[in-house]
């Protein structure tokens, strides 16, 4: 298995929580400490914001980033702060700096629970002489397109592990000129531009001739349609292999309810690991035994049945056991 001492982790982000804060509330001092407990040797690089306190943590370097802002958008009416650039800027400074041959992205936020992610590494070899990467970029699952948000054309910005100059390779890209994005009625609608993971992950995949000569038709949001959602889950195939956080041994201490780290069914909004498995047989290995978990599978199965058939069919009953759900 790799060793810590080969490995550089990257915690970007704002910190959270500083010293005169309850332990409970410092969160970033925590999750770099579970680093350092996991990962002794490792090269701990915090990429933040200038001006920022940082006295109550200990890592092995400090990145102080000029802060490119984020701008503030609408989703379905709420207002969200759009941190593409933010991302951009800290994850790059930060792979920048590091000197170890492996590299672990995390936010600020993200904690390791156990070493699983190593023993994953390469175990689905790159053989296609056209990739740009070295290895397959291991990654927290991605948003599926019809269970999940709608979108396609993303993988998660949380977490990645892979050699340095792949990870560097998927975020060293052109920041998000915000004069390119577009307004609706009066706002800027998150739901007709693409920010977060959904510019990222194009942003790469042009670096690609294949995937840029297929991208540069689309301006905004990509349609969902069966040959999008074919040239999307390709490029799943290609480039990255998708597990959820406990595969991983991957958390949040700020985020834990996110779906990307969920443990029950609510995860299913995103791939599992065995419908990546599935993509990677279908455009690469037609002889691979995908391996189907019955968690795993239970866990599609019920979201199916809560949201095809309860929902629109036992509303009241729904909103019920949503309720009670909800309190857990």
């Amino acid at each position: 298995m790799i060793d810590s001492i080969d490995i550089s982790v990257i915690m970007q982000g704002p910190v959270y929580g500083n010293k005169n804060d309850i332990e409970e509330k410092q969160i970033t001092k925590r999750c770099c400490i579970r680093v350092k407990e996991l990962l002794p040797k490792c090269e701990l690089i915090l990429s933040t914001w200038e001006d920022t306190d940082t006295s109550n943590i200990d890592v092995d370097k400090i990145i102080f980033n000029k802060d490119p802002g984020g701008v503030m958008m609408y989703l379905n009416g709420v207002r969200r702060m759009n941190n593409t650039n933010r991302m951009i800027v800290s994850t790059v400074n930060g792979v920048r700096h590091a000197t170890r041959k492996y590299v672990l992205k995390l936010r600020t936020d993200n904690y390791i629970e156990n070493l699983s992610f190593l023993s994953k590494f390469d175990l689905f070899k790159i053989t296609e002489a056209s990739s740009i990467l070295k290895a397959r970029i291991i990654s927290l699952s991605a948003n599926h397109p019809i269970r999940g948000a709608g979108i396609i054309f993303t993988i998660s910005d949380w977490v990645e592990f892979g050699y340095r100059e792949d990870v560097m390779k998927l975020w060293e890209i052109p920041i998000q000129e915000n004069s390119s994005l577009a307004f609706h009625k009066g706002v800027c609608d998150w739901d007709v531009n693409l920010v977060g993971e959904a510019y990222i992950w194009p942003q790469f995949l042009k670096k690609d001739e294949q995937f840029n000569s297929y991208l540069k038709h689309f301006n905004g949001p990509i349609p969902l349609n069966k040959d999008t959602i074919q040239m999307s889950e390709y490029a799943l195939a290609k480039y990255i292999v998708l597990y959820e956080g406990v595969q991983l041994g991957i958390n949040s201490l700020k985020y834990w309810n996110k779906n990307y780290v969920r443990r029950d069914f609510a995860r299913a909004t995103c791939y599992m690991h065995y419908e990546w498995e599935q993509l990677y047989k279908k455009y690469y290995d037609n002889k691979f035994h995908v391996k189907i978990k019955i968690r795993e599978r239970s866990c599609v199965l019920f979201y199916n049945f809560v949201f095809k058939y309860l929902q629109p069919n036992f509303y009241n009953l729904y909103q019920i056991l949503k309720k009670t759900y909800n309190k857990q």
